[in-house]
């Protein structure tokens, strides 16, 4: 119940559902296994009302190339990233759900399972853009290691991250 009312409180949860999150996850995969970064260390962040022209035209002089993603992969990875960082700000969450709520009531594991696996990818597109826009590596070692501790105490059961 508290993690629904903190979705409910949070305005960026609105353009974070599932499906949205996992592409924008695949998508920094990519970003990160091609090293697509900003060239001079630097990539702004935009409003989601900016023209389409004048955001591919700051795409194309930030960054040396983007393939094999488009501009418009680009573009929705970067927005939905920064709004996945102002969600969620650290590690916290995935902890939480993935380490001490499971020890604490195993009995809820299929809730704290499915919402563990939605904050894995919502704070691993949070961690991923930030680490883009400062030209960092991939934070996904760091989140793999609480799917993993989820995965064991959960008897093995997988998420889908």
């Amino acid at each position: 119940m508290c993690w629904s009312e903190y979705v409910r409180l949070v305005p960026e949860f609105q353009f974070l559902d599932r499906d949205n999150v996992r592409e924008v996850v695949k998508s920094f995969r990519t970003i990160h296994e091609h090293k697509i970064f900003p060239t001079n260390g630097m990539f702004p962040e935009w409003t989601d009302d900016i023209p389409v022209n004048v955001r591919n035209q700051i795409i194309k002089h930030s960054l040396n190339s983007i393939d094999p993603l488009t501009f418009d992969e680009v573009a929705k990875t970067h927005q939905i990233g920064a709004k996945a960082k102002r969600a969620i700000a650290n590690i916290m969450p995935l902890l939480l759900f993935s380490i001490q709520l499971p020890i604490l009531a195993p009995e809820h594991m299929d809730e704290w399972l499915s919402i563990a696996d939605y904050i894995a990818d919502v704070v691993e597109a949070g961690q991923s853009w930030h680490s883009f826009i400062e030209s960092q590596t991939s934070p996904r070692e760091i989140i793999r290691f609480y799917r993993e501790m989820l995965t064991i105490l959960n008897g093995g059961k997988q998420t889908t991250g």
